[in-house]
């Protein structure tokens, strides 16, 4: 069994032809069946038929005119911090009555560019780091 280190080692450092610092997905390792098999059914499952009726409710028909709306950055950007503020208000009063609460988001980040030193382009895989920035409301 490979550990974490010596497999991010092989992707970052060595390739299946010997050049090191280059990696590659060689397609000729994973051939296709043929004739292709089918062990499931998915077209009637994961598929929906064209001739197939959908009926909308009124009520839900007037509410997709709000999803075809186009918020500018700003206005998004007041409505995310009212609900923030909205959500940690209700933390406090259900709380233990502390007047100052902190609370925490998680936010993944792209870190290829943030890691010391930087990934290389070719690497084959994601980076992603998760940011846990802290913001406290005085109720």
């Amino acid at each position: 069994m490979i550990d974490v280190p010596t497999y991010f080692f092989f992707l970052l450092r060595s390739s299946f032809d010997g050049n090191p610092g280059h990696t590659f997905l060689d397609r000729a390792i994973f051939k296709p069946r043929d004739p292709p098999r089918f062990q499931f059914e998915h077209k009637g499952i994961e598929f929906k038929d064209k001739n197939e009726d959908c009926t909308i409710d009124e009520t839900l028909e007037e509410g997709l005119g709000m999803y075809k709306s186009h918020f500018s950055f700003e206005m998004l950007s007041q409505i995310k911090t009212n609900v923030w503020r909205t959500v940690v208000k209700a933390c406090v009063a259900a709380g233990d009555g502390d007047r100052y609460k902190a609370t925490c988001l998680k936010i993944s980040v792209d870190g290829r560019r943030r890691m010391s030193p930087p990934v290389p382009d070719d690497f084959v895989g994601n980076v992603v780091l998760w940011a846990y920035p802290r913001a406290g409301i005085n109720v």
